[in-house]
């Protein structure tokens, strides 16, 4: 509800402010947060514990998985307007970017939910929707997989053209988060839709995500030691002036 209802607000109450320099990939957090609640209602329908929401679960999560995807829609816009119309920093050109791919994926996951709800819980709704839900889905997981390629020549440009820090930062967890999220849609979607493409493509990804991951907290841990024995070494540095 904050996301929703107060990031518009605060825009507009700061209209002074350049918003369109401060677009990122964090914003499709926005999205994320909106897909997530999409997942957890198609979840619990078949577990609710009584009819009543056994029958309007699946009504909202079709509406919170539409109201997600017109939000990417709008934002991806923004975004892609801000790296064409405003000079784009080696620093602004983080890992957060990746989320562009990660919130189609999660947008992916959470249509795929839907799908699988059958019986009386599902509803008229995802029944009448399904053709919809499958068409756009696979919109947006091809969406989603044109963006991999791009994210690629981002950080190059960032690392190798630009010779960008290869240190570890916290934002680097924004790429690991996507990664997983592309095989889970992939898994789910092909499940649903008996798209076995999408399940053999998941199948692969699932190791580019456990690559990722382990790369990035490899990364941590060597900051982590580096961090401790610059402290130690500042202590004893310390200790011998006095």
């Amino acid at each position: 509800m904050v996301l929703t209802y107060g990031l518009p607000w605060s825009i507009v109450a700061a209209a002074h402010r350049p918003v369109l320099g401060e677009l990122n990939g964090t914003w499709l957090i926005w999205v994320v947060a909106t897909q997530s609640l999409s997942i957890v209602a198609a979840g619990l329908a078949p577990v609710a514990p009584s009819a009543w929401l056994q029958g309007a679960l699946p009504a909202v999560a079709v509406c919170l998985w539409g109201v997600g995807v017109m939000l990417y829609l709008v934002l991806i816009v923004l975004i892609f307007l801000r790296l064409l119309l405003v000079a784009v920093t080696p620093a602004e050109m983080g890992p957060a970017y990746w989320i562009a791919m990660g919130a189609t994926a999660i947008s992916v996951r959470a249509a795929a939910g839907i799908l699988v709800l059958h019986g009386p819980h599902s509803g008229a709704l995802v029944a009448d929707m399904r053709p919809f839900l499958i068409g756009l889905s696979v919109v947006l997981w091809a969406f989603g997989t044109w963006w991999i390629p791009l994210l690629v020549l981002f950080g190059m440009w960032r690392y190798v053209v630009q010779r960008y820090s290869r240190a570890y930062e916290p934002r680097l967890w924004s790429v690991v988060f996507p990664l997983g999220m592309y095989t889970e849609a992939s898994y789910t979607l092909g499940k649903a839709a008996g798209l076995g493409f999408m399940v053999s493509i998941a199948r692969a990804w699932v190791w580019v995500g456990v690559a990722g991951w382990v790369a990035v907290f490899g990364l941590m841990l060597v900051a982590l030691a580096q961090a401790r024995h610059t402290r130690r070494f500042e202590s004893r540095r310390t200790g011998s002036s006095d």
